[in-house]
C-alpha cells in the first residue's frame, strides 16, 4: 500500500471523528502552557488532499504596542506538523506566549464603539461580533490602526485615542474565484 493511499485512508478516518474529538487531539500537539483552547473564538477544520488542519483563531486581534503574541496556531493532524502565526514587536522569540483576548478588552470594547457610533462609515459591527472574517487592531501612539478582511472584502482605517473619530478609511473588494476550492472546511 502507498504511503498517498494511507494517508488518505487516515483522513478518512479522521473526518469520521466528532469537531471536539479533532480539537483535542490537535491541542494535544501543542506543547505550550500558554495555550488554552476556550480562549479561541475562531476554530475550524479543513480538508485538502491527505492533510487535516485544525486551526485556532481569533476574529478580533488586538496588538499592543509592546508585546508579542501567537495569534493563532495550525495543527496537520496526519502529520503532527504544527504552525503558529507570530505579531507584536517584543525581544525574544521564546518568551512569546499565545495572545489573551481579555487582558485588552477595554481597548477592543472602545473601537467597537467608536465603529458602532461612526454613522456607518466603515460598516457595521452587530453586537460586537464579527459577521465573517477577521479584524487586527495594532495599537498606535496616538491612534489605533484597524484593518478588517472577509473573503470579498479589505477595510482599514484609524481611530484617534480618546475621541475615537476615524479617518483615513479605504476598503478594497476582492473578486471571488468561482473554481471549485481543493480546501474544504468540514467544521
Amino acid at each position: 500500500m502507498s504511503l498517498n493511499i494511507a494517508m488518505a485512508q487516515t483522513v478518512s478516518d479522521l473526518r469520521k471523528l466528532s469537531k471536539d474529538s479533532l480539537i483535542k487531539m490537535a491541542a494535544k500537539k501543542i506543547d505550550e502552557p500558554s495555550f488554552i483552547v476556550n480562549d479561541f473564538n475562531q476554530i475550524e477544520i479543513w480538508v485538502e488532499d491527505e492533510e487535516l488542519t485544525v486551526e485556532f483563531g481569533y476574529a478580533i486581534r488586538f496588538i499592543p504596542k509592546k508585546g508579542q503574541f501567537y495569534y493563532s496556531v495550525s495543527v496537520e493532524l496526519v502529520s503532527g506538523s504544527s504552525s503558529r502565526y507570530l505579531k507584536g514587536e517584543g525581544p525574544n522569540d521564546k518568551d512569546v506566549q499565545f495572545y489573551k483576548p481579555a487582558r485588552y478588552q477595554e481597548k477592543i470594547k472602545f473601537v467597537l464603539e467608536a465603529i458602532k457610533t461612526g454613522n456607518g462609515e466603515v460598516g457595521r459591527i452587530p453586537e460586537g461580533q464579527l459577521p465573517d472574517g477577521t479584524m487586527t487592531i495594532k495599537e498606535e501612539g496616538g491612534y489605533y490602526d484597524v484593518e478588517v478582511d472577509s473573503e470579498s472584502t479589505h477595510s482599514y482605517y484609524k481611530i484617534k485615542k480618546g475621541s475615537g473619530k476615524i479617518y483615513d478609511a479605504g476598503h478594497k473588494h476582492y473578486m471571488r474565484d468561482d473554481s471549485p476550492a481543493k480546501r474544504q472546511r468540514i467544521y
